[in-house]
């Protein structure tokens, strides 16, 4: 007896995985997230790594529309093409996509560049959380102020 396939990616999930990125590319860099809010479910959930308001888990679409929009006031970021991105498929079926950028921006205005992954997780063609890792923290730390 062999062992079992793995479970394969969907390709909607697959292509809803990329839409993602891109939106959140156009939002870091625009602050305009309509299309990545058109993409969340309701359940939506995110974890932020920072100390703040968001640390840790975030539940609720809403809260996410909050977290964008507020962020957005402080921080522009642009989002260069992906050096590296991989997919999969988790637990119940749900896919998942990392995508890993240099990304430069200014946050109050403080010009800087840094490393970043961010991870995306999709299910039944609708998404449903991210998670947000960052290489070096101390520009989000210390905002000019």
């Amino acid at each position: 007896m062999g062992k079992p396939e793995p479970p394969s990616l969907d390709v909607a999930n697959r292509e809803l995985l990329l839409q993602a990125f891109a939106a959140f590319q156009q939002g870091a860099q625009t602050a305009d997230w309509a299309s990545y809010f058109a993409l969340m479910s309701e359940d939506y959930c995110f974890w932020y790594p920072l100390p703040g308001p968001y640390l840790g888990k975030n539940e609720g679409k809403a809260r996410a529309v909050t977290y964008f929009t507020e962020a957005s006031k402080a921080i522009r970021s642009t989002f260069k093409a992906p050096y590296r991105r991989a997919f999969g498929v988790g637990a119940g079926g749900a896919s998942w996509a990392v995508f890993e950028c240099e990304v430069e921006g200014a946050i109050e205005g403080v010009a800087f560049t840094n490393r970043v992954a961010v991870s995306f997780d999709a299910v039944a063609g609708r998404l449903t959380g991210h998670r947000e890792y960052i290489g070096d923290v101390a520009p989000f730390m210390a905002p000019a102020g």
